[in-house]
């Protein structure tokens, strides 16, 4: 084998595993955003009268920053997270009143450290801003 193609050889998976690299490394950059939450509150939440009106889906995964990620398409100014899986996006909420706390201890499913509401309460909070 010529002199010339090993050194082709080479560059080429050099040039390959540093494309990779790249892609890579962007994707852990947008896993390492931060955001900021205010939380509002515990909050009543009916089946068959949404308290948020956008559901955008359950998730083993899900935390606040899910659900942030989730409902900054929609543009709306809350986050409601449910039953530990569960996420809600709006612009009002508390049309059916407030709940105790203790009502809202269910841990998030992809972060127990965080709480994600009860069943069929909502842990309210702001749309996550990046910090």
């Amino acid at each position: 084998m010529s002199t010339h193609l090993v050194f082709l050889f080479f560059a080429t998976c050099l040039f390959t595993l540093n494309s990779l690299g790249n892609c890579c490394k962007k994707s852990d950059e947008d896993r390492e955003k931060n955001y900021k939450f205010t939380y509002k509150g515990c909050y009543i939440d009916r089946e068959d009268d949404r308290d948020l009106e956008k559901f955008l889906g359950a998730s083993r995964m899900m935390s606040r920053r899910e659900c942030t990620e989730r409902c900054k398409p929609e543009k709306t100014a809350y986050i409601g997270l449910q039953a530990g899986d569960s996420c809600y996006c709006g612009n009002n909420y508390g049309k059916h009143g407030k709940a105790d706390d203790s009502y809202c201890f269910t841990t998030c499913k992809g972060h127990p450290g965080e709480f994600c509401g009860g069943k069929p309460y909502n842990s309210v909070y702001t749309l996550g801003k990046e910090v």
